[in-house]
């Protein structure tokens, strides 16, 4: 998946909680949540466009991109799709790089044709089955601030992603890491440098575990790393004990011999083999990848 350059919204359902108060004296009313608002303003602080994609077209429409600062509007829009095609082409920005976020039948075929979508918790059944999540928020309740906290979670990783396939590359062109153990290389580096950047920690297990955390090297970078028992029944006891979700477990069975290594996340179980072939080339990637986060972060200040 790409970064997301692009957040589209449908304004009723989606900003607005998708009702309207009517009366012969005033103008037709909608609601809109603060925190929403406020989401708009993070996500274009972050370098997020933003665009308002809906099917109506009266004065309402004015309010809303007046108060949300949107100025990327497509009003009457009763074909979402074509709509998102025109803001595609308007833009330069691929289908690829845009998420949108619809409600109802006529968002369906626009939430499954962008690289990214989403529909409120109260949306339609088409939409919920077209689009690729589906927010716990309610549309006008928070679904927008729970959609841009996605999107910028899901642009982080891809950055930390890119940065990681650029140490490990160099890594390669030296000959150090074969392109066959490239995938594996990549999904430790990044578990590695989730848990580091989010407080969570890496628990060691087996024979080989306390060799392991000598591989790690003492500098700048603090890794949250603990070897545990060498006995499989007891670190099995530590891992329940000190093991929360977002930490990494992994057992190694030996340092010479790990055919039958199983890495554990907590919530999710795969087999990987060759642990210890590749350990200290995923530590060198990650500690470089976050040194060189840190000296990107302290020259932006």
């Amino acid at each position: 998946m790409k970064k997301i350059k692009l957040l589209a919204l449908d304004i009723d359902g989606v900003l607005t909680d998708g009702r309207t108060t009517l009366g012969t004296r005033r103008p037709e009313r909608k609601r809109l949540a603060f925190q929403d608002l406020d989401a708009i303003n993070a996500a274009r602080r972050a370098g997020l466009s933003i665009a308002l994609v809906t099917g109506e077209s009266d004065g309402s429409v004015d309010v809303v991109a007046e108060r949300t600062g949107v100025e990327l509007v497509f009003r009457g829009a009763k074909d979402k799709l074509a709509a998102l095609q025109s803001l595609a082409k308007k833009t330069g920005i691929s289908f690829d790089e845009i998420c949108y976020v619809g409600d109802g039948d006529r968002d369906a075929s626009a939430l499954a044709a962008v690289g990214f979508s989403l529909a409120p918790e109260n949306a339609t059944f088409a939409a919920r089955s077209a689009a690729h999540r589906l927010l716990n928020r309610s549309g006008g309740d928070g679904a927008v601030n729970e959609a841009v906290r996605l999107v910028l979670l899901l642009n982080d990783n891809y950055q930390h992603e890119q940065s990681l396939r650029r140490e490990l590359g160099k890594l390669f062109r030296k000959g150090k890491i074969p392109q066959k153990n490239l995938p594996a290389c990549l999904a430790f580096a990044m578990e590695f440098s989730r848990a580091i950047l989010s407080g969570r920690k890496i628990l060691l297990c087996g024979p080989g575990a306390e060799i392991a955390l000598e591989h790690l090297p003492i500098g700048k970078i603090a890794w949250p790393a603990v070897a545990l028992s060498r006995n499989s029944a007891i670190s099995s006891r530590q891992v329940k004990a000190l093991a929360r979700p977002g930490d990494v477990v992994i057992q190694f069975p030996s340092w010479t011999d790990a055919s039958q290594l199983k890495r554990t996340t907590v919530k999710e179980k795969m087999n990987q083999p060759g642990i210890s072939k590749i350990w200290p080339l995923v530590v060198s990637a990650v500690e470089q990848h976050l040194q060189n986060g840190r000296k990107t972060g302290s020259e932006s200040k």
